[in-house]
């Protein structure tokens, strides 16, 4: 938060005290304003007609008769209107004779070293309430004390939320929507829930095909690393097999189709066995035969009394 020191009274509102001071209604001191600004402050502030770099403007909201002179002017802002963050460093107070006269700076501090920091209106800023005391009597000495809170009170809560486009301004900036309607927030939150599902799957788009296909994909990728934690593996084919893993200590179911089979033909299996258990072997031919060899990789299997070619079915397991 910014540290500002006394309000120094520039000429132009120390002529407006003194005629304020004499009594006469149409020269009653009226403040006006603040401005608030990022400036940093040269020269004699009693002869500054303006903040040197304007960059937010507070009506009053209310003021007190403190007694004896003196008035305590009340403002409440935070970053609505801002279009861009700014270092908070100057105050200028602005005030008139009367409801006729004209609208001057009367007053001006600067944070200097100090200043505080008030957010562009894309993000949400607390409310500011910023009390400047002024005391309307000896005009040769006059400054003003400033105090800047955080402090939200309940009567500020409650204006804000009687202002009826408070919330309403609110819902555009936090939706990005140029109106706060049911639909248009609905369109809003669908379009954050789509944009952030294509995020979380890594997809172009958030439609259900492309939705469908990734969690596909991801209960696929799921399964084969359970089954590979387990050792199970396969190859569904033909000619193929399948590991059983680590539940069935590893048995291993293999087959394979040959039509036109040359006769004497070393047959190897889809993967290779560490220890053959047994092998089953028929002829759709309907000839029997006889094994010549059989070993971990494969077989060769001798048919007698046919053609040299034959329609082979076999089946092994082993692990």
């Amino acid at each position: 938060m910014a540290k500002f020191p006394n309000i120094t009274m520039t000429s132009a509102g120390l002529e407006m005290l003194a005629r304020a001071a004499s009594g006469q209604t149409a020269d009653r001191f009226i403040v006006t304003k603040v401005k608030l600004g990022d400036g940093v402050s040269e020269g004699n502030i009693r002869d500054y007609t303006d903040i040197i770099s304007s960059k937010k403007e507070v009506t009053l909201a209310s003021f007190e008769d403190k007694g004896n002179g003196t008035f305590r002017y009340t403002f409440t802002y935070n970053n609505e209107g801002v279009k861009v963050g700014f270092y908070h460093r100057e105050i200028g107070l602005f005030a008139k004779n009367g409801d006729s006269g004209t609208e001057k700076l009367v007053g001006y501090t600067n944070a200097g070293n100090y200043p505080g920091w008030i957010d562009d209106e894309t993000r949400i800023q607390p409310y500011t309430r910023l009390m400047i005391n002024v005391g309307i009597g000896d005009t040769d000495n006059a400054s003003g004390l400033v105090d800047v809170s955080n402090a939200v009170t309940i009567e500020m809560l409650d204006e804000h939320n009687n202002n009826e486009n408070a919330h309403t301004n609110l819902i555009k900036r936090l939706f990005g929507s140029a109106t706060a309607t049911m639909e248009s927030v609905k369109n809003s939150v669908q379009g954050w829930c789509k944009e952030s599902i294509a995020s979380i799957f890594g997809i172009d788009s958030a439609t259900q095909t492309n939705v469908k296909n990734k969690m596909l994909e991801y209960a696929q990728e799921q399964i084969e690393s359970w089954l590979e934690t387990l050792g199970i593996r396969y190859n569904i084919a033909q000619n193929g097999y399948i590991c059983l893993g680590k539940l069935f200590g590893d048995a291993t179911i293999q087959w394979g189709v040959e039509h036109d089979a040359d006769n004497n033909k070393k047959r190897l299996f889809p993967t290779q066995f560490k220890t053959l258990g047994g092998i089953g072997i028929s002829s759709f031919n309907g000839y029997d035969g006889t094994f010549k060899y059989i070993q971990t990789d494969g077989f060769i299997y001798d048919v007698s009394n046919t053609v040299n070619f034959v329609d082979l079915y076999y089946i092994a397991i082993g692990k």
